[in-house]
């Protein structure tokens, strides 16, 4: 997205719903709203999209990291911070990812592709559920280095260059748990550790012997796979710059 209040510059004949919000004071999910049919794009970090696409019975598309630009996106947690489309099925949030997605140098974390396609890969998607190493402390990795990215990003609003907004108890949380890791004395047991894990996450997930790995969603997070989650809450990660594989879905 270009900025709070403007269309993006691959697809200028696609309108602007709706206004910018502060991040997780109602909602994990933020920023302007992009109407397209029955497609809406937004930046997730939290849980809430995969919370609430199924249950009105729709997926979400999350593209791979550095493809789609946050520009304008108010940062949560930045490693993990990323625009993607709920929709009804996996070619229909393809067809927007193809309109917005593409280098923009106001975001610093950006592939150099101009353009993403997104065609077909002319096969079946060989599909797995494998099974990674450290799986079992997850959830906890995944909050950890949510957290302390949040209560890093929020110590900007002091009142003075930036206003103190409104914070919800979900973002409260984030920054109080956050401020806690990123003590001197947690901060090489807790979020070194969770850092190292990462990693270990990102080595394993190396696609040799499957197409889409059937895994839990922070995996996509924590490794800027890109992901689909279908209505039955199931998500798929496919390899990084892979989206065409959910074509077939």
């Amino acid at each position: 997205m270009n900025g709070t209040n403007g269309t993006n510059n691959h697809s200028p004949d696609i309108m602007v719903a709706g206004r910018p919000v502060w991040p997780g004071f109602t909602s994990p999910i933020t920023a302007t709203v992009i109407e397209r049919a029955s497609e809406r794009v937004g930046e997730h970090t939290g849980d809430c999209t995969l919370q609430m696409s199924p249950q009105k019975g729709r997926g979400f598309l999350r593209p791979t990291y550095g493809t789609v630009s946050r520009y304008g996106v108010v940062p949560m947690a930045c490693s993990m911070d990323q625009v993607g489309v709920d929709c009804g099925r996996a070619a229909d949030g393809l067809a927007v990812l193809a309109r917005i997605a593409g280098y923009d140098p106001r975001d610093g974390a950006m592939f150099p592709d101009a353009a993403y396609t997104y065609a077909p890969s002319g096969k079946t998607p060989r599909m797995a559920a494998p099974v990674l190493p450290h799986l079992d402390v997850l959830e906890e990795v995944y909050a950890i280095i949510k957290s302390a990215e949040i209560a890093h990003n929020f110590t900007r609003y002091d009142g003075i260059k930036f206003p103190v907004p409104p914070l919800g108890d979900d973002i409260r949380n984030n920054i109080d748990t956050g401020n806690r890791v990123l003590q001197q004395a947690n901060y090489e047991r807790c979020y070194v550790k969770a850092m190292r894990i990462r990693r270990v996450y990102k080595d394993a997930l190396d696609f040799a012997d499957y197409d889409l790995a059937e895994l839990p969603y922070p995996v996509a997070a924590l490794t800027g796979c890109p992901a689909w989650v279908d209505a039955d809450g199931r998500c798929l990660i496919a390899p990084v710059k892979g989206e065409g594989m959910f074509r077939a879905l």
